[in-house]
């Protein structure tokens, strides 16, 4: 499998060329469903396989062009955890992991891996992949986004959860919304939501 990834550095914006790795590090012959990139000054890739299980690139970039860029599979998911991921979204400083917890009978968990910021990832500390919310049983978590300042997660295709900061307050630079509390409930079966620097966009 080969895998180029090429970007725009911050500090080159107006150069001609895009800077180009190749992704290869002895990646499984499983299919990637999934691929996104955030960060800033140097972006971080994320891979998702279809076995669940999600590569990480170093943080180390090399100097040559087209040179393989190499990386890691995060350990907390996989088979053998008994932890799959679903869905990633990511924005800026953190990424979110739909989960699927196979010794509980596939109950659906939140993972998060990133700064804080704004407790866009609920109350966790750290920067390493971590769970960040975990739902009622009769709960089921059916789809994510990341934005700016805030990250989302719908329950039961239907309830809004907001964690991060909270836009709907004339306060919004002081007070947090957080991932218990229901923020919006939709007449109809939400099909898809996608995420935007503060915005929301269910569908």
């Amino acid at each position: 499998m080969i895998i180029y990834y090429a970007y725009k550095p911050n500090d080159d914006l107006a150069g001609e060329k895009l800077k180009s790795y190749l992704i290869q590090d002895h990646l499984p012959n499983e299919h990637i469903i999934q691929g996104i990139a955030y960060g800033v000054p140097t972006p971080k890739i994320r891979l998702l396989f279809n076995s669940g299980r999600v590569w990480k690139s170093s943080e180390d970039r090399p100097a040559g062009f087209e040179q393989e860029l190499s990386g890691e599979f995060i350990k907390q998911f996989g088979v053998d955890q008994g932890l799959l991921v679903t869905f990633i979204d990511s924005y800026t400083s953190c990424s979110i992991y739909l989960v699927k917890d196979l010794k509980r009978g596939g109950k659906t968990l939140l993972y998060g891996e990133g700064t804080n910021d704004y407790d866009c990832l609920g109350n966790s500390n750290g920067v390493d992949v971590r769970m960040i919310f975990e739902p009622k049983d009769e709960e089921k978590i059916t789809h994510i986004a990341c934005c700016f300042s805030f990250s989302c997660c719908v329950i039961n295709r239907r309830n809004i959860r907001i964690s991060g900061q909270n836009w709907l307050s004339s306060n919004a630079t002081i007070t947090r919304l957080d991932w218990n509390t229901s923020q919006f409930i939709s007449d109809e079966d939400i099909v898809d939501i996608k995420g935007e620097i503060f915005t929301l966009l269910p569908i």
